[in-house]
C-alpha cells in the first residue's frame, strides 16, 4: 500500500526506530500532570507502565 501511495506522488513518513528514554517520558509525563492535562490515575497507570520497561 506504501508502495502504491508513494507511487502516485505520495510520501511516505517513517518514525525512527529507537526505544524512547524512560526517564525522558517519565519527564514528559510528570510535565503534563504538573500542567493539569492529566488526571492522577492517567499518571499512575503511565507511569507504572513506563518504570516495568525499566
Amino acid at each position: 500500500m506504501e508502495e502504491a501511495r508513494a507511487g502516485a506522488g505520495g510520501f511516505i513518513m517513517q518514525t525512527p526506530n529507537k526505544e524512547t528514554d524512560p526517564l525522558e517520558s517519565l519527564q514528559k509525563l510528570k510535565g503534563l500532570f504538573d500542567s493539569n492535562l492529566i488526571t492522577q490515575e492517567e499518571y499512575d497507570k503511565k507511569k507504572s507502565e513506563i518504570l516495568t520497561k525499566l
